[in-house]
């Protein structure tokens, strides 16, 4: 096709393209047709199971259509919380991970105060480097510090708290606890979710 004509080049696209449609048409329609039966056979076994099972269930085809309005009252019901409850989980977790920058800024200053304990005297190009390791780990962690505390004062803001709540404190148990739930009906979510699927 490199060595074709412009009209030729054009013509063996078109070609390509119309038996492309043409297959996707046929594998189409051959695909409509195979649920189509499918469909109508598990109609069929299902029917004449529904026939034995509703005597028995004492069901009648009233109770099905009230089945399917209790499905859709269910699924509108589940809805997002409200914004105030999904900042304030959010809150607590930022909490969390404040704590956790704040035990990994004292763990970094610690060691930078001990870089030198290992380095042998006069060997400055060891000891250079040590500092230099220890420095970078200090900054690089009074960084995510400084970040994680804007975060938690944006959220502090958001919330409209005059004072930022301690971690163990009423409000704050209550939605650590809150996104615990949150986090137990995302997973039951998602297994309905592959299950329906």
């Amino acid at each position: 096709m490199c060595h074709t004509t412009r009209f030729h080049c054009h013509q063996t696209i078109e070609q390509h393209f119309a038996f492309w449609n043409t297959d996707k048409y046929e594998a189409l329609t051959q695909y409509i047709w195979n649920h189509y039966k499918e469909a109508t056979e598990t109609i069929c076994t299902l029917s004449s199971e529904l026939a034995i099972l509703k005597p028995t269930l004492r069901l009648s085809d009233k109770d099905f259509l009230h089945f399917l309005s209790d499905k859709f009252t269910y699924l509108n019901s589940v809805q997002q919380p409200p914004q105030h409850e999904e900042v304030s989980i959010q809150y607590v977790q930022v909490l969390d991970e404040l704590e956790e920058q704040r035990a990994e800024w004292t763990t970094a200053r610690e060691a930078a105060n001990r870089a030198l304990d290992g380095v042998a005297v006069g060997d400055f190009c060891t000891a250079m480097a040590a500092l230099t390791n220890a420095w970078i780990q200090v900054e690089l962690a009074f960084a995510k510090l400084q970040n994680m505390e804007a975060l938690a004062a944006h959220l502090q803001g958001q919330l409209k708290l005059e004072l930022p709540w301690i971690i163990g404190s009423k409000e704050y148990n209550l939605y650590k606890a809150e996104a615990v739930l949150g986090q137990h009906r995302q997973a039951l979510s998602d297994l309905e979710h592959l299950v329906v699927m």
